[in-house]
Order: C-alpha cells, then structure tokens, then sequence
C-alpha cells in the first residue's frame, strides 16, 4: 500500500514540476518578461509618469511573469 502511495506522489510531483517548465517556456521565460516590464518603466518615465507611480506598475508587472 505504501509503494503505491509513493509511486502516485512521485508521478504527480513530476507532472507538476512539468506543467510549472512548460508554462515559463509557452511564455517566453522569466528573461522576456523582465525586459518587457523594464521597457514599460522606461516609457513611464519618459511619457511623464512619477516614479512612485511608474515603480507601483513595474512591480505589478513583475508579478504576473511566470517565474
């Protein structure tokens, strides 16, 4: 009973450990996604924006990136 229950653990960490791997890849990384929000900062400040505002959406942003 025992080894079954192991068995199944270790199949469904893996399978969630891939379905973790295949989200940030089907999304471009963590490396496109931080350049993106770093981008979005950049044309904050330079359209104008404040910079409490403009860092209160770049934290935003960093926070949806699959990483």
């Amino acid at each position: 009973m025992k080894q079954k229950w192991m068995k199944w653990a270790a199949v469904t960490a893996f399978v969630f450990g891939l379905g973790i791997s295949f989200n940030s890849v089907a999304t471009g990384g963590c490396n496109t996604c931080y350049l993106s929000c770093k981008a979005g900062y950049s044309n904050c400040i330079a359209s104008g924006g404040s910079a409490t505002y403009c860092q209160t959406q770049y934290v935003y942003c960093r926070a949806e990136c699959p990483c």
